[in-house]
This record gives structure tokens, C-alpha cells and sequence, in this order.
């Protein structure tokens, strides 16, 4: 949808760094499909796109796209064990801000890009290049992306992608 949209430019932009920063974070690496192991299973890749806007006036401040692994295809046992992603409640936060508030504590804020991506993968993983990038390679259909380390939308947490270009 979004690519249907007057600003598609600027989330083609936004694609373009997702997929720059999560190569450069070592989370996946290229390979041909004939390298993947015929037992292995091969998923889809998915974009996030989102306006990002100044809450006061509303303006759209930022362009974000995130790639995104469709783990709907994984099963339990083959692909992953367990799942678990620990995540604080508001009502911990708000207890937390208000200890520091009544106590005059010093806070600080903390936004880690690409923070999740951190660990690596306990299995074998395989996804499909997302659409719209083509493989310096040759053509993007025939290769997969063997994911190292956790992307987005995982159940769990080659070649080198040199260069790319958005249709």
C-alpha cells in the first residue's frame, strides 16, 4: 500500500537504509538457492512502513521501514524451541518514573537501533529477498538471504549483499 502512496520515495529511501544498516549489522548473508539444503524452510520476507510524526503538530518527522521475517511457515521444534520476549509493562514504567520523580533520581532515555537483531540465530534460516532489491549478483530470484543473527517477526531469535537497487 504504501508503495501505492504520493511519498513512496521517501519509504523507498527508508528500505534502503533498513537493508543498509541490517547488512551492515551482520544479520544475514547471501546465498544461492542451490546452496539451501532441500529440508530447510524458506520465508517470506515482509515490510513495515510507517509515517513517524511530531506529536504536537503532527508533522511526518520521519520515514520508517522495517524488514520483517513472516515466521508463519516455522514450526515448533524444527525451526524454533521456545518462544520469549521480555517487555516491561506501562504500569512498571510509570512505578519506575515515579520512584525517580519522588526520589529526585537521575534519568536518562535510550534508543538502540536495530535492538532486537542482536542475537544470533540457534538454527538454519533462509529468507526470500525482499521485493524490489536486486542482487548484484544476478537475479534476486535466485538467491536467499541465510539470516545470522534475529530479524523482526522471527518466532526465535554465502555472499555479501554489495550492492542493491530499488526498483
Amino acid at each position: 500500500q504504501a508503495m501505492k502512496e504520493k511519498d513512496k520515495n521517501r519509504f523507498i529511501e527508508a528500505m534502503s537504509k533498513e537493508v543498509t544498516d541490517q547488512r551492515n549489522n551482520g544479520n544475514f548473508i547471501i546465498v544461492h538457492r542451490n546452496q539451501v539444503p532441500s529440508n530447510k524452510t524458506i520465508l517470506k520476507s515482509v515490510w513495515q512502513m510507517r509515517r513517524k510524526r511530531d506529536i504536537k503538530t503532527r508533522a511526518i518527522k520521519k520515514y520508517k521501514a522495517r524488514l520483517n521475517i513472516d515466521g508463519s511457515r516455522m514450526k515448533q521444534g524444527i525451526d524454533y524451541e521456545e518462544t520469549y520476549a521480555p517487555v516491561a509493562k506501562w504500569s512498571t514504567i510509570r512505578l519506575i518514573l515515579t520512584f525517580a520523580a519522588v526520589h529526585e533520581w537521575h534519568t536518562r532515555q535510550l534508543d538502540y537501533v536495530l535492538a532486537f537483531p542482536q542475537a544470533p540465530v540457534e538454527r538454519e534460516l533462509y529468507m526470500e529477498v525482499p521485493k524490489g532489491f536486486v542482487i548484484e549478483q544476478g537475479r534476486s530470484e535466485d538467491y536467499l538471504l541465510k539470516i545470522e543473527r534475529n530479524i523482526y517477526g522471527q518466532k526465535q531469535a554465502g555472499r555479501v549483499w554489495n550492492q542493491y537497487l530499488v526498483n
